[in-house]
């Protein structure tokens, strides 16, 4: 199993190799451009990386926001159709949606479902845990937060229960009630 720093050092030498020319292009013509001597990436080459992973960071929450709309789109529909009687708008749209749903099973539950949501929930950790790893900003941000928090973690907990019973009491409620 290679190392992290030799992974490290894999996704520079590729860089460099892919952006080869254009540096000694920029050297050429900009001589403060080499960066220091102990720099592995010249100037450049670091703003492009960074430039790049920030583009994947949006790619990936855009692609999870995607795959995960049919699923969100589908428990909406449930709520909605139970909100008022289904001969009124929007409740009828929203029990066509759930009724399209059902009459796809392999579509509309293993694909939207299921598989979307479970592709979204194993690309999410994956990429939470390597920017945990990785991003030492994230996890400073999260010990002040939690440092900040800590003396308010009693309300916290209450505040967290509340909305917890509340959301419970809501679906229990719209069950009893369409039963």
């Amino acid at each position: 199993m290679p190392t992290r720093q030799a992974l490290n050092d894999w996704k520079a030498v590729g860089i460099q190799k892919r952006h080869g020319a254009r540096r000694q292009i920029l050297s050429q013509t900009n001589p403060s451009n080499q960066g220091n001597a102990g720099d592995s990436l010249p100037k450049t080459d670091t703003l492009l990386y960074k430039v790049l992973m920030r583009l994947t960071k949006y790619t990936i929450a855009a692609t999870e926001l995607l795959l995960i709309f049919p699923a969100a789109l589908f428990m909406t529909a449930l709520f909605v159709r139970n909100l008022q009687p289904l001969q009124y708008e929007p409740a009828h749209t929203a029990q066509r949606i759930v009724t399209w749903y059902a009459a796809r099973p392999h579509i509309g539950l293993w694909l939207l479902l299921i598989a979307l949501p479970l592709a979204v929930l194993l690309t999410g950790c994956g990429t939470l845990l390597r920017r945990w790893r990785d991003e030492v900003e994230l996890r400073e941000a999260a010990r002040h937060t939690l440092a900040a928090l800590g003396p308010h973690l009693a309300t916290l907990l209450v505040a967290g229960a509340t909305f917890a019973a509340g959301g419970i009491l809501a679906i229990v409620a719209l069950h009893v009630l369409t039963d």
